[in-house]
């Protein structure tokens, strides 16, 4: 018998597989390619058109963001956004107030709009001053006849005050101020020779000449407070109380005509 053949009948009858395969395994390689980031859209329109100059899109916690400018139909868009929070705030344009910060949500594939934001015109920078004053000047009772002065206006908000009250009577005047420069609506200012505080002045005169010119400003300690009760700035009225000591650097001690106590004052302002 062949050798080969008898070889072939001995494995086939021990039930021994007449071939082998041999099988390598080799390690996947890692995909170079990363994988995708999910991105989305954020958009929206601007009214009035020109209101805003840019859209800010800044993740939380951060200072820098990414601008959009709208475009003359006021319409802006931020394209490819990670998707995640953020933060929209606005940059407003000359005479109008920032709308207000808002957070949102970007989802992968989709479009998250903030539709149709209205801007409101920050309005004049100032106005005058309306209304009556009352006060007390040494137990002698007066009312304003005529009221002058102003506020300064920050995005419509009162944030400085400056009242001039005159009661006249005949030939005689007496004229009350009040002057708040840092004004910061509802509370107690104090009438002292430190830096921000506000101050007082009186006049007193007769037939348009003043003999008596007085003031809080350079004297030290407290010499009176106002106190403002009340600023709406829909109906755009201030009120408020106020009381000073003031001092006239002409006066003579020994006479009484180096001072003034001005107490019991209310004012009831529009502007």
């Amino acid at each position: 018998m062949n050798p080969l053949l008898r070889t072939w009948v001995l494995l086939a009858l021990a039930g021994l597989p007449l071939f082998t395969a041999t099988v390598s395994c080799t390690k996947k390689q890692d995909d170079p390619t990363p994988p995708a980031i999910a991105t989305g859209t954020v958009d929206g329109t601007i009214t009035p058109v020109g209101s805003i100059n840019y859209a800010v899109l800044t993740l939380p916690g951060a200072t820098n963001g990414v601008l959009a400018a709208p475009d003359v139909q006021g319409y802006f868009k931020f394209s490819n956004v990670a998707a995640g929070s953020y933060n929209l705030s606005f940059q407003e344009a000359s005479g109008y107030i920032a709308p207000s910060a808002r957070t949102i949500t970007v989802a992968g594939g989709g479009t998250t709009s903030v539709g149709s934001i209205t801007v409101s015109p920050s309005g004049p920078s100032s106005a005058t001053l309306r209304g009556t004053a009352t006060w007390t000047r040494d137990n002698s009772n007066y009312t304003s006849t005529t009221i002058g002065g102003s506020v300064t206006l920050t995005n419509g908000t009162p944030s400085s005050f400056n009242l001039l009250a005159t009661a006249q009577n005949g030939n005689a005047a007496e004229i009350m101020g009040l002057n708040l420069p840092y004004f910061n609506g509802v509370g107690t200012y104090r009438l002292e020779n430190v830096q921000f505080s506000g101050n007082a002045t009186y006049v007193r005169t007769s037939g348009g000449i003043p003999f008596g010119s007085f003031r809080t400003s350079g004297y030290s300690g407290l010499l009176g407070t106002v106190t403002v009760t009340t600023v709406n700035t829909t109906a755009r009225t201030i009120a408020g109380t106020f009381g000073y000591t003031a001092y006239d650097p002409q006066g003579s001690a020994s006479s009484g005509t180096d001072r003034v106590n001005i107490a019991n004052g209310t004012f009831a302002l529009n502007y």
